[in-house]
């Protein structure tokens, strides 16, 4: 039966429909209170309404998906059109949901997550994100570089040794990561790791470092 719905963030600006569930359903051992709903139209075609009767079940053995068994006679579930976040107006991308305040917590702390683990950093994860930029102002990748080093990790009065071997660490995982996965990792649209490695055969470092991104900061220092 259905309680309600809820957004999830992911780490690229999307935002996920979830099902809240009245009871946990349980697949193969494995417990469910909500369930998402992968795009828009999926979710308008549903009709979901609050007290709607649903079966679960998954798709591909994997993600647990939704369909429609009785709607019920409750209010209709509508879709949320404000970052839970931010509260920036959703705009609908490659059929989901998706906030491109490029300012949103939630946006910067995955855009973190994501750099970190495309160059090999995967003991850096949600908690150190969210540590950085709400303790050290990490906005951009660029601040990565920047912000973090002895001194400002001193004035904060985190007493934490990861975060003081975090630019040691970085300067290691940049240092030993091909420099069009590192350009690739940066998130910037359009441009992945192989486009990176063509954009390297035309350009070096020091000219990519021109780009008007926000993580062009990045760029200049590895640049330096």
């Amino acid at each position: 039966i259905v309680k309600r719905m809820h957004l999830d963030t992911g780490r690229k600006g999307y935002r996920t429909i979830q099902i809240d569930l009245e009871d946990a359903v349980f697949l193969d051992g494995v417990r469910y209170d909500h369930v998402p709903v992968l795009s828009v139209e999926l979710f308008k075609e549903l009709g979901l309404h609050y007290g709607s009767e649903v079966l679960i079940h998954r798709t591909g053995d994997v993600i647990p998906a939704i369909s429609l068994k009785d709607k019920g006679d409750g209010k209709v579930l509508k879709i949320i059109d404000k970052c839970p976040t931010c509260g920036e107006s959703l705009i609908v991308r490659a059929k989901k949901l998706y906030c491109a305040n490029p300012m949103c917590k939630d946006n910067i702390i995955g855009r973190i997550m994501e750099f970190m683990d495309k160059i090999g950093m995967i003991d850096y994860g949600e908690s150190f994100a969210e540590l950085v930029h709400e303790k050290l102002g990490v906005d951009t990748l660029g601040d990565l570089f920047v912000l973090i080093n002895e001194d400002t990790i001193s004035d904060s009065g985190i007493n934490s040794k990861k975060l003081r071997e975090f630019p040691d660490e970085l300067r290691k995982a940049v240092s030993t990561t091909a420099d069009y996965k590192v350009i690739g990792a940066m998130g910037i649209p359009g441009i992945g790791p192989q486009k990176a490695k063509g954009l390297l055969k035309l350009y070096d470092l020091g000219m990519l470092s021109k780009l008007d991104t926000l993580s062009g900061a990045a760029f200049s220092t590895l640049d330096q």
